[in-house]
């Protein structure tokens, strides 16, 4: 799939790989790219330096509230996901991993 044209959400986007990841969406030339994660203010920061094409999405910890957003962020379903959070993360779990999942159109 190439992002081209589509809604990216990039989960881990505060972290290192994830505003990388972020960076490479826009790069690629996504229309849309969801800055997902914990940290509100660095989610801000990354937005800032990723231009008007770029959503920072703090998340709530409410996965059906954190899919609802990430769906009207992206203008319906996301085309493609990124996660960074990686299975060492503190909790491997977490509720925005599942908002992610919701989010895309899988089909």
């Amino acid at each position: 799939m190439s992002p081209s044209g589509e809604a990216v959400a990039i989960n881990g986007a505060s972290g290192f790989y994830g505003s990388a990841g972020v960076l490479a969406a826009l790069a690629m030339g996504a229309s849309r790219v969801l800055a997902v994660g914990r940290d509100a203010k660095v989610l801000s920061e990354v937005a800032k330096a990723g231009g008007d094409r770029v959503i920072p999405i703090p998340l709530s910890g409410d996965a059906a509230a954190d899919c609802a957003t990430l769906r009207r962020a992206a203008g319906g379903a996301v085309d493609a996901a990124l996660d960074m959070i990686g299975a060492r993360a503190p909790h491997p779990r977490q509720p925005c991993c599942e908002a992610c999942a919701a989010a895309v159109d899988w089909q």
